[in-house]
This record gives C-alpha cells, sequence and structure tokens, in this order.
C-alpha cells in the first residue's frame, strides 16, 4: 500500500540530477516491504534510480533500484520490494535519486494526493544524481519535489477461531472430576 496516493493535477519536471522525495511520520510500528520512484506516464523509466529510506538523522535504513518498465508499477510509482523493515513510530525521509534532465524522466511536484498510514511532512531533496541523504526543503503541505514513495506491508489479521471446542473440553473435563470425586467419596465409604 503505498504511503503517498491519489496523485492529481500538480506540475511534472525534468529538469538536473536530483535526490526527491518526503519526509514522513508514522505513529505506530509499520512494515515497509517496497520503495518505489515516479513514474509519471506510467510507460517504464528511462533511466535508473535508486531509492533510499532514512530515519530523520540520516541513518539510510534501505535502498532499491528501478528501471525501465519491468518494475510494477502501482500509483504512478515503479517499485522494487526490499527486506521487510518495521518502522517504530517516528519520522522518516524517503526519496528517489537519478539524473531526471537526461533520462527524459519527470517527477511529481504541487498537486493533490492522499496518504496511507503516514503523516506527510514536507518535500526533501537534494541536487546530485547519486543517492544522497535529502537535506533541502521548501516545506508546505503538499508533496513537493515527489520523487520516490515508500510501501506498507499489508497485515492481514487471522480471525479468532471460535471456542466450541475447547467450551466442550472444560464442560468434559469437568463432568469427569465430579464423576471421579464420587466413585472416590463411594470407595472410600467401603
Amino acid at each position: 500500500m503505498p504511503g503517498i496516493d491519489n496523485l492529481s493535477g500538480g506540475y511534472k519536471g525534468a529538469n538536473d540530477s536530483w535526490t526527491l522525495g518526503y519526509s514522513f511520520n508514522i505513529e505506530k510500528d509499520k512494515i515497509i516491504d517496497a520503495l518505489g520512484s515516479y513514474d509519471d506516464n506510467g510507460d517504464g523509466l528511462n533511466g535508473t534510480y535508486t531509492i533510499g529510506l532514512w530515519d530523520n538523522i540520516g541513518n539510510l535504513l534501505s535502498t532499491a533500484t528501478v528501471s525501465g518498465g519491468g518494475n510494477p508499477l502501482v500509483s504512478g510509482f515503479r517499485w522494487a520490494t526490499i527486506t521487510d523493515i518495521t518502522l517504530i513510530p517516528g519520522d522518516y525521509i524517503v526519496a528517489s535519486a537519478g539524473d531526471w534532465a537526461l533520462n527524459g524522466d519527470s517527477f511529481f511536484f504541487s498537486g493533490s494526493y492522499t496518504t496511507n498510514d503516514l503523516t506527510y511532512i514536507s518535500d526533501q531533496y537534494i541536487q546530485g544524481g547519486s543517492l544522497q541523504f535529502p537535506t533541502s526543503t521548501i516545506g508546505g503541505v503538499a508533496p513537493g519535489w515527489l520523487g520516490g514513495n515508500v510501501s506498507f506491508k499489508s497485515v492481514k489479521f487471522i480471525a479468532a477461531v471460535p471456542a466450541p471446542l475447547p467450551l466442550f473440553g472444560i464442560g468434559t473435563a469437568y463432568r469427569f472430576s465430579r464423576q471421579l470425586r464420587r466413585r472416590i467419596k463411594t470407595a472410600s465409604q467401603f
């Protein structure tokens, strides 16, 4: 499930080399299972993009690489699975790095969006084509220079099985113990 979803409107740009993404907050433990890079028209990426996930002080937690049209396209992003990472409540940054202008791939700027399991804080970016911790921001509530994205693992809950058998077992054990006590009592009278 993409962290940022349903992008619409906005400006699509393709200038220079950047690491582009956003900072976000989660309020309870969440599992990240994929990282994605924006694919403007859903027609495949011309270049190769490295996506990074950092904690709020710059520790790189995971990376992934996408290119072409071979990676799954979901919600306007090309996704690469990663080894599951459990994030604890706090602030994080995700961003995608590449040469957007040379490759002719567009990034997303501003516009509307929805979020899943996170609170968007601000855009994050830094100039340069190799993956770097993005320290700059223009702020605001709309996704700014959006290149990278996270995907939350869907956790399926197993419904509790009704308990007729355990209850049946308790009832049977109770009846057995009463019968046993009666037999012991009867036997002790002889």
